[in-house]
């Protein structure tokens, strides 16, 4: 486990961390105490790691697009993902086209600051149980250097305060 002077405490710059309040941050701090005994069990350079997550100022949408207008890859976060079935896109809320077939707003990303090793193991176990040991939905996205966990705009401060509980340090 993390030793306590590693962990980063969010209350000493709960003013820099944009979109999240003091309230929320309050409300959060009874709820995460379970969070430290369940990932113990998860491979130990996810525990050992202390991850650091950046708390990205943009509000995010995921999307369902018939088809990919060229202007969402020019500027801003975009992320594509093609299969059989659908064409997804998670762009920022502001950024999201016309006539999309569906769509969810109000997300809020957190980085984990890499570059990431591709042979670490765990990193997105430790992050997915620790939210969901406090009842916060998330959406992962993996890009070559690093991963991103999207959760609603209401959870942010509940998510920031789980992590940070659980020995990761969050970055305005």
């Amino acid at each position: 486990m993390v030793e306590s002077d590693e962990v980063f405490c969010l209350r000493d710059i709960v003013e820099e961390l944009k979109g999240i309040s003091d309230e929320s941050l309050r409300s959060a701090d009874g709820k995460t105490e379970r969070v430290k005994r369940s990932w113990c069990d998860l491979p130990s350079e996810a525990i050992h790691m202390q991850l650091r997550l950046v708390v990205l100022d943009c509000a995010l949408s995921v999307c369902k697009l018939e088809k990919l207008p060229e202007s969402l890859l020019d500027d801003g976060f975009c992320c594509v993902t093609r299969t059989e079935d659908e064409l997804s896109v998670v762009c920022e809320t502001s950024k999201v086209p016309e006539g999309a077939l569906a769509r969810e707003d109000g997300l809020r990303a957190l980085k984990v600051q890499g570059p990431l090793d591709f042979a670490l193991v765990g990193i997105l176990a430790r992050l997915s149980l620790t939210l969901a040991n406090v009842h916060v939905p998330l959406f992962a996205i993996s890009t070559y250097d690093t991963d991103y966990i999207l959760v609603n705009e209401e959870n942010l401060g509940l998510a920031v305060v789980a992590l940070r509980d659980a020995g990761c340090i969050a970055i305005a």
